[in-house]
C-alpha cells in the first residue's frame, strides 16, 4: 500500500510528540521526505489549529491524506499511541509492529503500564517534591525491569525495536536527563544511576538513547531549560 500524504503537528518539548517523531525517524519518513513537520509552540497554540486540526488544542496530531482530495481518506488523527501504531503499520518493513498478535499485545500493554507505575510518581517527585514518590518511582522501574527480563535482547521484545519501546523512550529519557540535571528531589535519581539493582533499566535507557532517531528528536539542553523554567513558574 502506498504511503499517503502525511503531516505531523508536534512540539519538540513534548514527550507525547516525541513518541511519533521517533517513529517517523525510525521508518525513514523524514529522510525520504514522506512527512511534512509543523512545529507548534505549546504556549501559543493558534486558533486555527483548535478549529481545524484538534479541538483539544493538543499535539501531536497526524494529518493523513489531503483535505482537498476526498479519495485520500483524509483524517486528523490525535493521540500519540494511536499515531505510533499507525506509523508502524504504514511502514511494515520497519518491523516496529510485531507480526505475532501476542507480541503486539505485549507492546501495547507496556506503554500504559509504564505511565501508570512510573510517570505518576515521577511527576509527583518532579513537580511537587514529594519524597515518598521516589520510592514508588523506583518500585515502578523495578517492575518495568521484570517485563524487560521476559525476553532476551536489548529491547522489550528482544533485539528488534518496537512501538512499545518508542512509546516509553521519551519519558525514560527525561527521567535520566532531568535527574542528572538535579531537578529531581531526594535520592531516587542517585539510586537509579548507581545501584546495581537498576543496571537493566540503565542498559535499556542506553539502548534507546544511543539510536540516531533519539539524537535527531531530542535536544538535552533545550529540554532541561524548558523544564527548569516550568518548575520555577
Amino acid at each position: 500500500m502506498p504511503v499517503p500524504e502525511l503531516t505531523i503537528f508536534a512540539a519538540h518539548e513534548c514527550p507525547w510528540s516525541q513518541r511519533v517523531t521517533l517513529a517517523l525517524c525510525e521508518v525513514g519518513a523524514y529522510a525520504n521526505d514522506q512527512v511534512k513537520h509543523i512545529e507548534m509552540d505549546l504556549a501559543k497554540i493558534p486558533f486555527w489549529f483548535a478549529m481545524k486540526i484538534n479541538p483539544a488544542g493538543q499535539v501531536p496530531v497526524l494529518t493523513v491524506g489531503n483535505e482537498a482530495d476526498h479519495e485520500s481518506g483524509f483524517i486528523n488523527l490525535p493521540e500519540s499511541g494511536v499515531i505510533l501504531e499507525l506509523v508502524a503499520e504504514l511502514f511494515p518493513e520497519s518491523a516496529l509492529s510485531p507480526e505475532d498478535p501476542f507480541m503486539r499485545a505485549k507492546a501495547r500493554h507496556f506503554a500504559p503500564r509504564f505511565v501508570d507505575i512510573v510517570m505518576d510518581p515521577w511527576n509527583r517527585l518532579l513537580k511537587e517534591g514529594d519524597l515518598e514518590a521516589g520510592a514508588a518511582l523506583l518500585a515502578g522501574l523495578d517492575e518495568i525491569q521484570s517485563l524487560l527480563a521476559r525476553h532476551s535482547g536489548v529491547f522489550l521484545l528482544g533485539d528488534t525495536l518496537t512501538f512499545g519501546d518508542l512509546a516509553v523512550a521519551p519519558f525514560l529519557g527525561r527521567i535520566f536527563v532531568l535527574g542528572k540535571a538535579g531537578l529531581m528531589a531526594g535520592e531516587a535519581y542517585a539510586t537509579l544511576a548507581t545501584d546495581a539493582k537498576y543496571a537493566p533499566i540503565r542498559a535499556y535507557h542506553a539502548a534507546l538513547t544511543s539510536r540516531t532517531s533519539w539524537r535527531d528528536t531530542f535536544d538535552e539542553v533545550y529540554i532541561v531549560e524548558k523544564a527548569r523554567a516550568q518548575l520555577a513558574a
